[in-house]
């Protein structure tokens, strides 16, 4: 893959951000907000200076890691340590909870047959209550990013599991904004809430098997 040229943010890229009501321009182009936002972003395949932009441009004080498994095979700067000195150096800070609200729990009690993770069952497990409920403690004083490695928050557990957990808690969906790669957001009340795996029938779970050792079918035939 090419490398990608650096983020550069001129006076027209601002001017073409889309800022929700909740949040507001400074006059240096940065992104501000008046009340408790919890940002997301997925890191893909950018460069460590493209994902420091973003989140000086989003003003993040703290990154959330929520992968279950801390590594980029792809973008090895991504990797738990590495990343977490690249944060250090741009003085924001890593908070690793890949543990509490990653995508791929350790246990298998939390997959279907299938590897699909069961969304509705890991949601309400003590471990991930706990998490989510350090997650808002700590949103309400620092500016927070939810860090996974999709992009596009509509395939990732980000906006399917984490988000959709924070407004069952009472955290606002409008709080909830999505950073993109090109420095665009997305806020999480902008997507559809059936553009995930919501259909009656099927239940809250991940959209496909994530590799992980199914669980036993309890069913006669198996």
């Amino acid at each position: 893959m090419p490398d990608q040229p650096p983020v550069r943010y001129n006076k027209n890229t601002r001017a073409n951000i889309e800022v929700p009501a909740q949040l507001q321009l400074r006059p240096d182009g940065r992104v501000q907000t008046d009340s408790p936002v919890i940002f997301t972003i997925g890191h893909s395949s950018i460069t460590a200076d493209n994902f420091v932009a973003l989140l000086h441009l989003y003003n993040v004080e703290a990154v959330v890691d929520v992968r279950s498994h801390p590594a980029s095979k792809f973008a090895p700067h991504f990797g738990r340590r590495t990343l977490a000195a690249l944060l250090r150096s741009a003085n924001v800070r890593y908070a690793f909870m890949g543990d509490q609200l990653g995508g791929r729990p350790s246990n298998s009690q939390f997959y279907d047959s299938h590897g699909c993770v069961l969304y509705d069952e890991w949601s309400a497990s003590q471990l991930f209550r706990d998490g989510l409920g350090r997650l808002t403690r700590a949103a309400a004083k620092h500016r927070l990013a939810l860090m996974c490695s999709e992009e596009s928050p509509r395939q990732c557990h980000r906006h399917l599991l984490i988000a959709r957990a924070l407004v069952n808690s009472g955290w606002p969906r409008s709080h909830i904004i999505h950073i993109r790669g090109d420095g665009l957001n997305t806020p999480e009340d902008a997507i559809p809430v059936q553009s995930g795996p919501l259909m009656e029938g099927i239940g809250w779970k991940s959209p496909r098997s994530v590799s992980r050792e199914p669980r036993r079918s309890t069913s006669s035939n198996a």
